[in-house]
């Protein structure tokens, strides 16, 4: 099965090689029956996750160079090519892998032999779930933050809907890449279940978690809030850190009792994502000071890099990250998403706003723990700045709210400005080297 998702992989978008079929060796067997084809989106590392691209990209992280490789100096740096024409971008690589496997689905699960374990038709709808949530992954990551008087001209990326070995198409606007999302979504959600035990399956909840993701971005607020709340009407499992211990009383990175970092199994995530991008990286000195001293992720997720062997250089190690630093859809997201839309669209309700802004905090800070509240909207986007630290959502909110950050390496300083072309991500240079059909983003900061 690995050596037929590799051939997706490499025949789709990273390369256009003639002799692509020599990878399969004799009696491979090709997916025949439908049991055959839901088994390829059972598997997560290949299917529903991405290469990672934001450990080191937002302003809540501080590099330190002994321990990034030349690609993470890059991005942590914003430059305009962190990979270069021989060198695969496992973001885009990844992403349109997921793409590739719903693509070979969807065109033969209507005609494949029925099997006996899984129903045809739902698993029609994980696939285009899937196409859709890598699509708006992938147009948030290379293209401009939705603009509804831009859309229609702006460059998103490219939309390919068949598993086609040798399909090299253009960049869709992207206005047109949402209307592909909209469409697989619209198209999906009647066929999936209401909620899933395995986290990486798709389900109704993680459709509406997508939609509140995706309403709050294009500023519909009331929708996002109509989405969100059915998110969390859904499934709304927290993890509560005064009920979690540490496996070493004074070292978080020795992770916690009771609490899964990682996306793709931890029970707050609604759809999880694996993420293939490791990091070491500390944070940014001010990120940290944000967190109150009563706040659990203070103590749980950040530690003296002097107590693990490592050179005291004045900033706090990052631990326990992998839930973090992705973009998978997760409660607090939805609960974080609910409270803006609430506090942002046509009828405020700050009420509202403030019950479930207190859920998650009442799960993150000591008990008893109080807020000055006086400006509800401006507590909704702290939190929401201290819980999706170091994400996609993060570098999406700095990206979508026009954030300017200044960081020193090594002597030089770079500021990335809303203005700047790299708040977009490049195409990879090798995609653009094999696709003539595409254009480059703008770069420079």
């Amino acid at each position: 099965m690995k050596i037929l998702l590799y051939i997706l992989l490499l025949a789709l978008f990273v390369s256009c090689s003639d002799d692509y079929l020599d990878v399969l060796p004799k009696g491979q067997a090709i997916p025949e029956n439908t049991d055959q084809l839901a088994e390829m989106l059972n598997v997560t590392g290949e299917f529903n996750g991405h290469g990672g691209a934001f450990n080191h990209v937002t302003d809540q992280v501080w590099g330190a160079s002994f321990l990034m490789d030349g690609i993470q100096i890059a991005k942590y740096t914003w430059a305009d090519y962190p990979y270069d024409e021989v060198t695969d971008d496992p973001h885009w690589n990844s992403l349109y892998q997921c793409i590739g496997i719903a693509n070979f689905v969807l065109e033969n699960i209507d005609t494949a032999t029925p099997g006996n374990e899984y129903d045809a038709a739902e698993t029609k709808a994980r696939a285009l779930f899937a196409r859709a949530n890598a699509y708006f992954v992938l147009v948030n990551s290379y293209a401009k933050h939705y603009n509804a008087s831009t859309a229609s001209k702006d460059l998103g990326v490219p939309i390919l809907l068949t598993y086609d070995m040798e399909n090299q198409e253009p960049r869709s606007t992207v206005q047109q890449v949402y209307q592909q999302i909209f469409d697989d979504l619209d198209a999906c959600v009647a066929d999936l279940p209401d909620d899933v035990s395995i986290r990486t399956f798709q389900s109704k909840a993680a459709v509406y978690a997508l939609l509140a993701r995706i309403y709050l971005y294009q500023q519909d607020y009331d929708k996002a809030a109509q989405y969100a709340r059915q998110t969390l009407d859904a499934y709304s499992f927290l993890y509560n850190l005064n009920e979690v211990e540490q496996n070493h009383p004074v070292l978080p990175i020795a992770g916690l009792r009771g609490y899964n970092p990682y996306a793709f199994t931890s029970l707050e995530s609604v759809y999880g994502m694996a993420s293939s991008e490791g990091a070491h990286i500390f944070y940014d000195n001010n990120a940290y000071n944000e967190y109150a001293d009563n706040d659990f992720r203070k103590k749980f997720f950040a530690q003296d890099p002097t107590m693990i062997g490592m050179p005291p250089v004045g900033h706090f190690y990052i631990v326990n990250m992998g839930y973090s630093a992705d973009a998978a859809l997760t409660v607090p997201e939805a609960i974080l998403n609910y409270c803006e839309a609430l506090m942002k669209k046509s009828s405020p309700d700050e009420s509202t706003a403030l019950e479930y802004l207190n859920l998650l905090r009442n799960n993150r800070y000591e008990t008893g723990a109080t807020f000055d509240d006086s400006d509800v909207l401006a507590s909704v986007m702290k939190e929401r700045k201290l819980e999706l630290r170091y994400s996609a959502m993060r570098w999406w909110d700095m990206k979508r709210l026009g954030v300017t950050v200044t960081r020193e390496f090594e002597g030089t300083t770079y500021t990335l400005t809303p203005e700047s072309p790299n708040y977009v991500f490049a195409i990879p240079p090798k995609v653009m080297k094999l696709n003539d059909k595409l254009i480059q983003n703008e770069r420079g900061l």
